[in-house]
């Protein structure tokens, strides 16, 4: 209640300000205007620079689907938020379909339609456009691709946040633990830690592949396989457009992610002939290098979306990635919690209790802190984007920040819960399995949860903005 409350607040006291999508705020003809003459071209205003990535990709089209236009559409070089379209001389009466499809500087393709007339009584239907087969920025392939992509970036941010902020600490001491159990436990989590970063950087670069094929597919016009057909359309998303300068950029980002990581491994492995004991972390300046370099790709993402034209612009692309990086350290802590509680018993025996207890008040306490980073975050991230608390309830943006906050408030009631149990587990000498049983079975309900969240996010990512 206190998070909508200053959500609230914070929608009143921000100013106004214009935000994404890319949409045309005057069109001449207007829409639905029936004209006595030929006019010599349809010029569109829109509320935000606009990029044509192709010329096909605008078009007026006569009552048979032909089309009326003079020249090639352009983009006006002293206004690039002006697209003109050129027609013929001396049209001939009848209904015409005015087709867009552009993108704007927060990366997104806006299609758009409009009809206007000439020498008619009444307008007809509109013809069939270009474009109408092909995927759109909130449909399901567009919301799983950049879903999985952030997903699988976050886990890799997330599994690094694991192994220092907690993982780490487990081991600096105060843990009643046999040599042989502590090894055994470290070379269990050294093990589980760079398998799942290998996984996770191997999706990031494929999901970064089929987010472009998504991507270029909705700029195109056509379906995704259609899209893989035409090598030349995805070669001009990738060069000609702040999307595909983006993807070049996160690319070349996670290749060194590759490398350090790669570095990382061997030095902490060390060789057949000279293996290395197992620790509980590895050098901290690879590390800091992938962590870095990681936030630095969430800040390519967040250039790619709406914080990249909200007021205060790199404001709000920090307090993206900061959100992000919250949510990642929270969600990747939740998965790894139940993996650890589920197997260190097993691999250090009884005294993986202990283990699995200390890692328990550890994750408490810095889960605590994520989940405030990512409260605030979040609240600062919508207000930017409606212009008042109106916005919450009549418009799908609005509506889909609330579903968020609706879906907070029983992982927050879960986070109660599993804290007192946590706190009552460590005044036992050790937990038992039923106890930790119980856990695993609330982490994981809050885990169900949290991909709702993400679903939803994902959704969030590619809707029209109140603002806009």
């Amino acid at each position: 209640m206190r998070l909508l409350l200053v959500l609230l607040l914070a929608l009143v006291v921000l100013p106004a300000t214009a935000a994404a999508h890319a949409i045309p705020t005057e069109i001449t003809p207007q829409p639905g205007q029936i004209l006595d003459s030929s006019p010599t071209e349809v010029r569109l205003l829109f509320n935000e620079e606009i990029q044509l990535i192709s010329t096909d990709d605008a078009d007026v089209l006569d009552e048979n689907g032909q089309s009326a236009l003079g020249s090639q559409p352009f983009v006006d070089p002293e206004n690039v938020r002006v697209l003109h379209l050129p027609l013929r001389p001396n049209l001939l009466d009848g209904t015409y379909t005015v087709a867009w499809r552009v993108m704007g500087p927060d990366t997104h393709v806006v299609p758009g339609t409009t009809l206007f007339g000439i020498g008619v009584d009444e307008l007809s239907a509109p013809v069939a456009v270009r474009g109408s087969g092909a995927p759109s920025e909130t449909g399901p392939l567009a919301v799983s691709a950049r879903t999985l992509h952030i997903a699988a970036l976050a886990g890799l941010l997330g599994l690094l946040a694991f192994r220092w902020l907690i993982w780490r600490r487990m081991w600096r001491g105060g843990l009643d633990i046999s040599p042989d159990g502590r090894r055994a436990a470290l070379e269990w989590g050294r093990d589980q830690f760079w398998l799942a970063f290998g996984m996770l950087a191997l999706i990031a670069m494929l999901t970064e592949g089929y987010l472009l094929v998504v991507k270029s597919a909705i700029a195109n016009g056509v379906g995704p396989l259609t899209n893989l057909q035409n090598p030349a359309g995805i070669t001009a998303v990738l060069q000609d457009t702040r999307f595909g300068d983006l993807v070049q950029l996160r690319g070349a980002l996670l290749f060194v992610v590759f490398g350090t990581a790669t570095w990382q491994f061997l030095s902490e492995f060390g060789s057949a002939r000279e293996p290395k004991p197992p620790a509980a972390v590895g050098k901290p300046f690879p590390s800091a290098v992938m962590a870095a370099l990681l936030i630095g790709i969430l800040v390519g993402v967040a250039y790619s979306g709406h914080a990249a034209v909200a007021p205060m612009a790199a404001f709000q692309i920090g307090v993206h990635a900061l959100h992000v990086g919250a949510l990642a350290t929270w969600i990747t802590g939740l998965v790894l919690t139940i993996v650890v509680l589920r197997r260190i018993p097993g691999v250090a025996a009884a005294e993986g209790r202990l283990v699995s207890l200390r890692m328990l008040g550890i994750f408490s306490a810095v889960a605590t802190v994520a989940i405030g980073v990512a409260f605030a975050t979040g609240a600062i991230r919508a207000a930017s984007h409606l212009t008042g608390p109106e916005q919450l309830i009549n418009t799908t943006y609005g509506q889909l920040i609330l579903l968020k906050l609706a879906l907070l408030v029983p992982i927050g009631v879960l986070a109660l819960r599993n804290r007192r149990i946590m706190n009552a587990l460590r005044r036992l000498p050790t937990p038992s399995d039923a106890a930790l049983l119980m856990v695993r079975r609330g982490v994981a309900v809050e885990i169900a949860v949290s991909i709702v969240i993400i679903i939803v996010a994902g959704v969030l990512a590619a809707s029209e903005p109140g603002r806009t």
